[in-house]
């Protein structure tokens, strides 16, 4: 709960605390791995968060969300081939992605870029 207060409150050290500690308590969780990257994204930097999610993704490696917003950072980053094959496999994993993306301020740069298995 209090993550989710943190969140809402833009209180990214806070937020980016208490997530850490609970990925320490409950490593199986893949939430809690998702909110540590988001606030570190706010609180520190696009690859802080994005180091903490390469890390994950062999404990999750069937976790679309991972991917997502893998492909996200490195749309922010300007790694636009990086970013297209993970958004591939998010797709991959769960197609429901596919309108999320659509809309995401992230991906942006990926406009004109087609996401369907060449």
């Amino acid at each position: 709960m209090r993550v989710d207060i943190y969140c809402r409150l833009q209180k990214w050290d806070l937020m980016r605390e208490i997530a850490g500690r609970l990925c320490e308590f409950d490593p199986t969780n893949v939430q809690w791995v998702i909110s540590y990257a988001y606030a570190s994204r706010r609180a520190e930097s696009v690859n802080a968060a994005r180091n903490i999610l390469i890390n994950a993704l062999p404990k999750f490696p069937q976790e679309s969300i991972i991917y997502y917003n893998l492909a996200c950072y490195d749309a922010v980053v300007g790694d636009l081939r990086a970013a297209r094959e993970y958004l591939k496999k998010a797709f991959e994993i769960d197609s429901n992605w596919r309108s999320q993306a659509l809309g995401d301020e992230d991906l942006k740069p990926l406009c004109g870029i087609t996401w369907e298995a060449e």
